[in-house]
């Protein structure tokens, strides 16, 4: 009788292969869910989901095998798994883990082939300036004589900063309402044809040093400091690196310190090798005077307020307000009249006002602009605070830009302006990068995860206090070279009459 059954049993075997081939993946995670190992147990111990169906699978072969030997032949087998439109077991399992492995790879290599797109495209987005700028400070400063001319130049230039930054976000704003790559593909054609039309129109300059070009490596690495720019570059992206890395990851990885240690000795090395061993060095500290410490300091403490202020206020209208791009950036507008109006008024005060004195107004505004910030709540009607931070923060930005480059441009050779420029661009850029990575610090620690609403404002409020502090520290600095310059220019006057 026993014998008799086997039959039957053996015909049912093709149904139960079927449904386990056929399985959906809320049939898997239901399976999943039902084994026996707990789904909290660690990784190494808990069975995978394909894992369970092969030994399940396996189970199976050997009732196939045992029926098989009670007078069914592998072929009649194969019959049968046709007829119900499958395969065998584990020829459908292969298929199955074949097809997850492909749609794995491919989500994979467009996952890495994004990434890699965009790191390349925040790499070129990042050379483009770092060359522009300081060749742009360059070559006005070549141009034109210390005087009123050059003072107002520089201040015109300087007010470009919030009319690039407001006219390209709007336009991405509303590009974005179509279709946002085209803001990419847009931005994009403009570069290329302003690219072709700076080479016919900008007109050649010059410092009047002529360089010739080191032959051999030794001269190569001697005459343009490749030791120098390896140490200072590579410690200045070291250490930026950590800070912005560290508010992600937290300073518990080891790798965010120890990168942030490297990154000191690189800076460390810097200076110690330019100021003993460059023969030409990329910083001749030597060329400038002691006052050119309290202007960067400054500038590095202003312009590290004004990324987090600009970063964070974009946050507050759009993540805590709900506010969308186009309208976030219309709240944002008037930076643009105001600072129009700053560069011109701060070119006609450089020519009457010393521009000490042009520097600590401008880390007056910066922490007046900070206070309002820090200060507004969420439901407050635009015009009370908001409205007037953002009429108050180009002033900052367009007088203490131009008051920085006078007062180095002026304080070097005619042979290091490029130097001076390119300094003054590196405390910018580089100040807002990092500032937002000691703001991002302070964020996660005090937003508490960030959960809800109310946590995220926290977090916010704590990065607005520390944007009030530097505003502060930065106009310490600054009374204090007021107060020393103010101080030894009768010296020096006496001192030039005698």
């Amino acid at each position: 009788m026993a014998v008799d059954n086997q039959p039957q049993q053996h015909s049912t075997a093709p149904t139960t292969t079927t449904s386990i081939t056929t399985d959906t993946d809320d049939n898997i995670n239901e399976d999943f869910s039902k084994s026996s190992v707990p789904t909290d147990a660690p990784i190494a111990n808990r069975p995978g989901i394909l894992t369970d169906k092969l030994l399940a699978l396996q189970n199976e072969h050997v009732e196939l095998s045992h029926h098989a030997n009670c007078g069914s032949s592998e072929d009649e087998k194969d019959k049968e798994w046709q007829q119900q439109g499958g395969g065998p077991p584990a020829d459908n399992l292969a298929r199955t883990e074949t097809n997850v492995s492909i749609v794995a790879t491919m989500s994979l290599r467009r996952e890495i082939t994004f990434v890699g797109t965009m790191c390349i495209g925040e790499l070129f987005s990042r050379i483009g300036p770092a060359i522009i700028l300081p060749n742009c400070v360059a070559i006005l400063g070549v141009s034109y004589p210390p005087g009123r001319r050059k003072e107002m130049v520089f201040a015109l230039f300087g007010s470009m900063s919030p009319t690039g930054s407001i006219g390209g976000s709007a336009l991405a704003a509303v590009l974005a309402l179509a279709w946002w790559p085209w803001a990419f593909y847009a931005f994009s054609i403009m570069l290329a044809v302003w690219g072709v039309g700076c080479y016919f129109i900008i007109p050649a300059a010059s410092n009047g040093q002529n360089t010739p070009i080191p032959k051999g490596f030794k001269n190569t690495v001697r005459e343009l400091d490749l030791i120098g720019m390896f140490l200072g570059v590579g410690g200045l992206i070291l250490f930026n690196f950590a800070w912005n890395q560290a508010p992600i990851v937290g300073w518990e990885q080891p790798y965010v310190y120890v990168i942030l240690i490297i990154g000191v000795m690189f800076l460390t090395g810097f200076c110690i090798f330019e100021r003993r061993y460059a023969e030409n060095p990329l910083v001749p500290f030597h060329a400038f005077s002691p006052d050119v410490s309290f202007v960067l300091g400054a500038i590095a403490c202003g312009w590290s307020c004004f990324g987090i202020w600009y970063y964070y206020c974009w946050q507050f209208f759009m993540v805590v307000q709900g506010n969308s791009p186009l309208l976030a950036t219309a709240k944002i507008s008037p930076a643009v009249p105001s600072g129009t109006v700053a560069a011109l008024f701060t070119g006609y005060m450089l020519h009457h006002l010393k521009p000490p004195l042009v520097m600590t107004m401008s880390m007056c505004f910066y922490l007046v602009g900070s206070i309002l910030l820090m200060l507004v709540p969420v439901d407050q009607i635009y015009w009370g605070q908001m409205f007037v931070a953002i009429l108050i923060i180009p002033w900052g930005m367009d007088m203490s830009f131009p008051a920085a480059t006078i007062i180095l441009s002026d304080s070097v050779e005619r042979k290091h302006q490029g130097i001076a420029a390119s300094l003054v661009n590196t405390f910018v850029n580089y100040s807002i990068s990092l500032g937002l990575g000691f703001a991002g610090t302070v964020e996660v620690h005090v937003n508490k995860g960030g959960t809800t609403t109310h946590d995220i404002l926290l977090g916010y409020r704590g990065a607005y206090y520390f944007c009030t502090g530097l505003a502060g520290l930065g106009l310490v600095i600054t009374l204090i070279y007021l107060v020393k310059s103010t101080y030894n220019r009768p010296k020096k006057v006496a001192a030039d009459g005698a």
